[in-house]
């Protein structure tokens, strides 16, 4: 069984690759916003896709509002730089597109 993940955000830095045994990954650094809130959800999302690696690499860059979708790898927690212990997700993604960004709208909902 597999659990579907749709995440909206903004990449927090450039996509890039990581060697995980003897296998190349992208890897996505995605902060998602919720409504109304300054508080951001960082996920992690690793392609494993031949494929979308390059397709990633040349096309998306640090502060782009992205859509990736995927399935859950696992959930954990990372700590801050003050120490603080804070929730994270990993998954793998299957696909990622550039999302629709209507500043009004993102606005409205405190996403800016």
């Amino acid at each position: 069984m597999s659990i579907k993940i749709e995440i909206t955000g903004w990449l927090g830095k450039d996509p890039y690759v990581q060697t995980i045994g003897d296998k190349k990954v992208v890897v996505l650094s995605l902060a998602s916003r919720r409504p109304n809130s300054r508080h951001a959800d960082w996920v992690t999302g690793t392609v494993w896709n031949e494929k979308l690696h390059q397709f990633i690499l040349s096309t998306f860059k640090k502060g782009d509002k992205i859509i990736a979708l995927g399935v859950l790898g696992k959930l954990g927690v990372y700590y801050s730089s003050d120490g603080k212990p804070k929730p994270c997700l990993d998954f793998f993604v299957n696909s990622v597109g550039f999302s629709h960004s209507d500043k009004e709208t993102d606005k409205r909902d405190g996403l800016i």
